[in-house]
């Protein structure tokens, strides 16, 4: 009876095992070297990100440039969207982090992490100084990879080496509270849409009189139009402001640009 027991054990290990292959195409040396060298070093935000619950997580907070309801990372068994939980607040443009941990996908990591939770990508743990010292931040990255410089063209879309807020400095209150709010008003220039928003999933462009039109579609019916590189309308962003979790980098007074 103990030797069946023993090998029914034995058969539900394998078979648990064999259900939870790599995800990842990095070998495990390319995983610590990569790990090696971005662990505890020191980054900014190059966008503003909503910030909530991670998934089935309590111990940990998710982050995403996107809003939570225009990026699907997990699917029911009939298809079906499961989305991460509201979000509860933004750490906005430039806050400073340091990278804790990069977990890959291997089988490994897959089989301890919660099934309703992005387990088939890669997560990098980061700290905030401004943000609760127990419940770390979790940046999913989505995308493949097959060497070090891929991780790296993938993180730099996300962190920068140099506050990026400081590019700004010279654009409207209106503007720069927007960006880090992740609002849009009008007026505001592509690129500090970009900082607020992220990057939209389709940009279709047309001339009228040599006029350059630009509609940013970030979901179904949430879209911005932008006139000569400047926003001109939008339609389906939420009103409502969340909190921020940290303090916006202070800019030098000059002279407002949109």
């Amino acid at each position: 009876m103990r030797l069946c027991l023993t090998r029914l054990l034995l058969l539900a290990s394998i078979v648990s095992t064999m259900g939870c292959a790599s995800h990842t195409l990095l070998s495990l040396k390319t995983q610590q070297t990569i790990q090696s060298k971005y662990q505890k070093q020191v980054f900014y935000l190059k966008h503003s990100f909503f910030v909530g619950p991670f998934f089935a997580y309590d111990d940990r907070f998710y982050i995403s440039e996107r809003a939570f309801d225009e990026r699907v990372l997990i699917e029911s068994l009939g298809g079906d969207p499961i989305l991460a939980r509201e979000p509860t607040g933004i750490l906005p443009l430039g806050t400073q982090v340091t990278v804790q941990s990069i977990e890959f996908p291997t089988s490994s990591a897959m089989a301890e992490r919660k099934l309703k939770s992005p387990r088939h990508f890669t997560w990098v743990t980061l700290h905030s100084s401004d943000g609760d010292p127990g419940k770390p931040y979790v940046l999913v990255l989505t995308r493949e990879f097959k060497k070090t410089s891929d991780f790296k063209e993938v993180l730099e879309k996300f962190l920068a080496t140099r506050n990026p807020s400081k590019d700004f400095a010279n654009r409207s209150p209106e503007v720069i509270e927007a960006m880090n709010h992740k609002s849009v008003v009008k007026g505001m220039r592509a690129d500090a849409l970009l900082k607020s928003r992220g990057y939209p999933d389709k940009i279709s462009r047309k001339f009228i009189e040599g006029v350059k039109i630009e509609r940013w579609q970030y979901a179904q019916n949430r879209v911005v139009v932008l006139q000569a590189d400047q926003v001109k309308s939008w339609q389906g962003f939420p009103s409502e402001r969340l909190r921020l979790l940290s303090k916006p980098t202070p800019v030098p007074s000059s002279k407002p640009q949109p």
